[in-house]
């Protein structure tokens, strides 16, 4: 019994190894998102607005923004709860 479990162990860590360097060749290989994400025509200033638009949302790793300048979602005039009752 002890042996499968070390087996097993091995095992887990042999598909950790293989799987961290897929991932790592994934996430290499896709590079700069902004290539993915902007239209390989687009001229540099709407590359630049693009840029600087992902960066100040925080989604950047780059990017030293604080939280506080961080966009935050628009608020709707949603009803409250109390005031969506159905009647039965």
């Amino acid at each position: 019994m002890l042996s499968h479990i070390v087996r097993r162990v091995l095992q887990s860590f042999g598909v950790l190894a293989v799987m961290s360097l897929l991932v790592f060749a994934a996430v290499y290989a896709v590079g700069n998102p902004m290539d993915i994400l902007v239209n390989p025509q687009s001229d540099q200033d709407e590359i630049a607005r693009a840029t600087a638009r992902w960066a100040s949302t925080g989604r950047s790793s780059s990017s030293t923004s604080s939280s506080s300048s961080t966009p935050q979602p628009e608020t709707s005039e949603d009803p409250s709860p109390s005031t969506c009752r159905r009647s039965a």
